[in-house]
């Protein structure tokens, strides 16, 4: 029995379909194969600083005077107490501190270059510096830092966009909130307490907190030890899968903000409106600072 011409024509367009569509999954595998590797590019500045900037932080007698968070804070305390100084001056910023475009060899950002002129006046300087940091971030990093500091000098700079943030994350921040001493200090204010309850729902960096709240949902289930079994696999064996921050950070960064701004109008000219809970919050943050 032959086949009917419409049969034919739809299994004809059935397997040009297919063919495009293995077409499509082939090129992008090249591509993303290709553009992508692993912590290439630090996506998570990408928003702020773009992907021709380059992160640097400086380094003095093998020791860290610039860090990022609690993931690094001890190597510059570390760094600080082998000096054994006098006094000692904190700078807390956010991406513009450690970003710098456009990199040049022997170029160095303005953290090395104020420590010297520091240490020439007896301070010793140490800089921590997060993407969109808030100051509700500063306040709980500058109590757990000064604890373990000779500080005498607190250099925080303040604009409107850190009013705009709200919240501390995690593990870089949420870790300081979660030492006893510190915690001890912030319950001591509203602002405080309120830092603390936001943190509560944090992880409390084992270094797993993204794996954990993917499975949150599914805690105690065969799904969540297959998922994780999974996830440890594809770790291990594929390139594009480490590289997910990577490719997620180009798609929201390089692709959906963008086309969000064109569409909204959004320049960086223009005004931003104030969200009054977050503003209260940063600001009272700032007073206990």
């Amino acid at each position: 029995m032959s086949e009917s011409p419409s049969n034919a024509r739809h299994a004809m367009t059935a397997a040009r379909t297919l063919v495009a569509l293995l077409l499509g999954v082939g090129f992008s595998f090249i591509f993303l194969n290709q553009s992508f590797t692993p912590e290439q590019t630090n996506f998570e500045n990408a928003a702020v600083t773009g992907a021709e900037t380059t992160d640097t932080f400086g380094v003095v007698d093998g020791f860290l005077i610039h860090c990022f968070g609690s993931r690094n804070a001890q190597r510059c305390l570390d760094g600080q107490a082998s000096r054994a100084p006098k006094s000692a001056a904190l700078w807390l910023g956010n991406s513009q501190v450690h970003a710098v475009n456009q990199l040049q060899p022997g170029q160095v950002n303005a953290a090395p270059i104020l420590f010297s002129s520091l240490s020439a006046q007896g301070l010793d300087l140490l800089t921590f510096s997060l993407p969109n940091a808030n100051l509700q971030e500063h306040y709980v990093m500058f109590e757990y830092l000064r604890q373990h500091m000779p500080l005498k000098v607190l250099i925080l700079p303040v604009c409107f966009d850190d009013m705009r943030e709200e919240g501390v994350r995690s593990p870089d921040v949420s870790d300081f909130v979660h030492d006893a001493e510190t915690r001890r200090i912030l319950v001591g204010s509203d602002i405080g307490r309120r830092i603390i309850k936001s943190a509560s729902t944090a992880s409390s960096g084992d270094g797993n907190s993204n794996m954990s709240n993917e499975t949150k949902g599914i805690t105690g289930t065969i799904q969540e030890q297959v998922e994780k079994d999974l996830n440890a696999w594809l770790e291990e064996h594929s390139r594009l899968w480490r590289a997910r921050p990577e490719i997620r950070g180009w798609l929201f960064y390089s692709v959906l903000y963008p086309l969000r701004n064109s569409l909204l109008g959004i320049k960086p000219s223009t005004t931003r409106k104030m969200i009054r809970s977050r503003y209260s919050n940063n600001r009272a943050a700032l007073e206990e600072t």
